[in-house]
């Protein structure tokens, strides 16, 4: 009993910490997001590299109305938190997401492949739900990496996450284009089914006037006698679409 009141007394400040600690860090663009005024037209999402494109060329955002949320050491599920706060709820029309690298290094611990796709695949995919664009960069080329010297095979590990992105992103463009087009050819057929009452209408209603002047419409072939002014015209049968 002695040794457990031990241990937990040993774990409770680490436990304490754990629980103090802004883990996705949430607070490092707070106060940038709410003094924002109007929409960024594009947010980029990243890692080091976007945190350091905006120190290096803070100008580069400003002048095209970008917004930098990238914070050096980040993992996809830091973001993946975060993304909500950084990204949706500023509005743009497009976010720029740049990661993956460091979940390689396993910066925050070991990590398949698959679940660093899975991070960046549900960041594109609330984004498109909030009506966003999402463009998912490929990770960029690295030999080793200088804090994690013992993770090997970087230059294979970094093609086959950037070849399941590509995959991804293709499949998603392809189920949009098939999309699209039976999108096209429903409204076509509507648009022909429209076409079709608008023209049923109109002979229908020029047979009533023909019928009111007591000329004559054969019912079984639905054509008129000959009119000098109007030509030859059917009534059609009746749609019904329900």
């Amino acid at each position: 009993m002695k040794k457990l009141i031990l241990l937990i007394a040993l774990a409770l400040p680490a436990l304490l910490t754990a629980q103090q600690r802004d883990w996705a860090n949430y607070g490092r663009y707070a106060e940038a997001n709410a003094q924002l005024t109007t929409p960024p037209a594009v947010v980029f999402m990243g890692n080091s590299i976007t945190d350091g494109w905006d120190n290096a060329h803070p100008e580069f955002f400003t002048a095209n109305n970008f917004a930098c949320r990238g914070i050096g050491g980040q993992v996809t599920g830091q973001m993946l938190c975060r993304f909500r706060a950084d990204v949706i709820n500023l509005h743009p029309q497009a976010v720029v997401i740049l990661a993956g690298t460091n979940d390689l290094a396993q910066n925050n611990g070991p990590i398949a492949t698959q679940h660093i796709v899975e991070n960046i695949i549900s960041m594109a995919e609330l984004a498109m739900a909030a009506g966003i664009r999402p463009i998912i960069c490929s990770v960029l080329p690295a030999g080793k990496y200088p804090w994690r010297t013992e993770i090997e095979s970087v230059p294979e590990k970094i093609r086959d996450l950037n070849a399941r992105l590509h995959r991804y992103a293709s499949d998603r463009d392809g189920r949009r284009r098939r999309l699209d087009a039976q999108r096209v050819h429903q409204r076509r057929r509507a648009s022909h089914a429209r076409r079709i009452r608008r023209h049923g209408a109109d002979r229908s209603a020029r047979a009533g006037a023909l019928l009111s002047r007591g000329r004559k419409v054969n019912p079984r072939f639905r054509q008129t006698e000959k009119s000098p002014s109007r030509g030859d015209f059917f009534i059609p049968e009746v749609v019904f679409h329900e």
